[in-house]
C-alpha cells in the first residue's frame, strides 16, 4: 500500500498529466494511476476544477463525482477524513 501521499511537483504534472500547475483534475488518468480522495468532498454542492489548462473550468456537483469515480478504470481510494479521524 501507499505510506504517504503528497502533492504533484509542477514537472510531474507537465510530464505525467500535460496538466499546469493550479489546473489539477480529479479524472481522466492513464487507467494505472490510483486515484486518492476524500470522501467530504462528495458533501460539496458544487466543484470547480480546471481540467489540464487553468483556462477551461469544469463544474460537477461533489454527489456526481462518487459516480464519475465508479465509472474509471482506475482504483479509487477513499482515505479517512479529518472529522472521520477525529481531528475536525
Amino acid at each position: 500500500g501507499v505510506r504517504t501521499l503528497r502533492i504533484a511537483s509542477a514537472e510531474e504534472l507537465r510530464e505525467g498529466f500535460a496538466a499546469e500547475p493550479g489546473a489539477a483534475y480529479p479524472f481522466g488518468f492513464a487507467a494505472e494511476v490510483p486515484i486518492a480522495v476524500d470522501p467530504a468532498i462528495y458533501d460539496e454542492e458544487w466543484l470547480l476544477f480546471s481540467a489540464a489548462l487553468p483556462t477551461v473550468t469544469v463544474q460537477i456537483r461533489g454527489r456526481d463525482l462518487r459516480r464519475v469515480f465508479a465509472a474509471l478504470a482506475n482504483r479509487v481510494s477513499e482515505l479517512p477524513s479529518a472529522a472521520s479521524a477525529g481531528q475536525a
